[in-house]
């Protein structure tokens, strides 16, 4: 055997070893192969899934820069009679939480809800033993110390008496000095006596008004003429000093009060008449009062507002208040639900053609459907519905709707 023989004898099995290897290995590399691009793909399919649309700049258009679907409304030109809604709720002239003055057990109640009153009308009595009993006492101590008071009083006058006697003696020599000083040291004690029993006179007399005054406070009257709105005790209940025990409801003309939002441009001056509304029909009032600042929830102003005195409306009456202004001259005239922000000045995006501009507006009145405005012009078509996701330029599809359908 040559060496050449030997060594293709040895490669031989060699070679078909390594064929046997390589063979066995393809299936694995397939699989890893296959597994790399299939996690390629899912991560790749991940982000076209996270991506932000490209149109609109808010979402309004699609993946591939479609428009923003609006409604919109055109611009029409007329009068604006400048007249809001609000609710309001009706209230007495003078409304007043009665209270007790004194604590005690209540004895009798001498009203019932809804009763009409007269000033000075007894409403409740508490019991008024103990402070019937005080009275007496304090009487019987003011009568025992008026007594005292007076027999000092005559003391001191008998001794003032006698000391213009006692000075004339001595001028006639008959009586001595000595004498004399004696008798002016025993009047001015008297007479100190008597400033304290005045002094002590005083005292118990201020007591005994002060358990009168108790006693008077045992009674619950009415200070003005009303009607009982709401009672808050029953016979045989406690109350203490400063208890509510009544309501009482003012006679006479109503007031009504509402609150004007921020968004009205010209709110109601002192002296405006506003239309009232209720279940039992519509009535006048006259503004009275505007406040001078704003509420905290809404930011608008509250306005009190006095009916007329025909008008029959019971307090607590939820009621709608109408505004009205008079009309304005012609003017430019867009549905309320195309304007955006708050106040005078605001925005509104116009469509011209497939897309839009954002404009400034001035508010010149508004009602519940449409604004006066400077700024847009009668014919253009502004969008109603959509707007919070558009920005200056968007483009856009249109649909022309009813002018009252808003950005819901």
């Amino acid at each position: 055997m040559t060496l050449h023989d030997v060594t293709d004898d040895q490669t031989a099995p060699d070679a078909a070893a390594a064929k046997n290897t390589a063979s066995a290995k393809g299936p694995v590399v397939a699989g890893i192969l296959l597994l790399v691009f299939g996690s390629l793909f899912a991560w790749q399919t991940l982000l076209r899934s996270d991506a932000p649309p490209t149109a609109g700049h808010g979402g309004g258009g699609g993946d591939k820069g479609e428009p923003a679907v609006v409604d919109v409304a055109k611009v029409t030109r007329g009068q604006l009679q400048n007249a809001r809604r609000l609710p309001g709720e009706v209230l007495a002239q003078r409304s007043v939480d009665l209270a007790a003055a004194s604590a005690g057990e209540v004895d009798s109640v001498l009203v019932e809800l809804g009763d009409m009153v007269k000033p000075g009308q007894v409403l409740l009595k508490l019991d008024r033993t103990m402070p019937f009993l005080e009275v007496k006492r304090a009487e019987a101590v003011q009568k025992g110390e008026q007594a005292r008071f007076d027999r000092a009083k005559l003391e001191l006058e008998r001794a003032q008496a006698d000391l213009v006697r006692y000075r004339k003696l001595q001028q006639e020599g008959a009586l001595s000095g000595r004498e004399l000083r004696d008798k002016e040291t025993a009047t001015a004690l008297l007479q100190a006596d008597m400033h304290l029993r005045q002094a002590e006179l005083d005292r118990v007399t201020a007591d005994l008004e002060l358990r009168r005054a108790a006693l008077a406070d045992t009674v619950v009257r009415a200070p003005f003429a009303g009607t009982i709105f709401e009672r808050l005790v029953e016979v045989g209940g406690r109350v203490a000093v400063g208890t509510p025990v009544f309501r009482l409801l003012e006679q006479g003309q109503r007031r009504v009060r509402f609150t004007v939002p921020p968004t009205l441009t010209t709110p109601p001056q002192p002296g405006d008449r506003v239309m009232v509304t209720s279940h039992q029909g519509t009535m006048s009032a006259t503004v009275q009062k505007v406040a001078q600042g704003l509420t905290e929830d809404t930011r608008g102003q509250v306005v009190e507002a006095l009916l007329d005195e025909n008008a029959e409306v019971l307090p607590g009456a939820f009621v709608e208040v109408g505004l009205s202004t008079g009309a304005f001259a012609e003017h430019s005239l867009v549905p309320v639900v195309a304007l955006m922000g708050r106040g005078k000045e605001r925005t509104v995006f116009v469509a011209q053609g497939d897309k839009v501009a954002l404009r400034n507006v001035t508010v010149l009145g508004e009602d519940d459907v449409h604004a006066a405005v400077d700024g847009v012009e009668a014919g253009e078509t502004v969008v109603i519905r959509g707007q919070t996701t558009l920005s200056d330029g968007d483009a856009v599809e249109r649909t022309e709707v009813a002018e009252d359908k808003g950005d819901g």
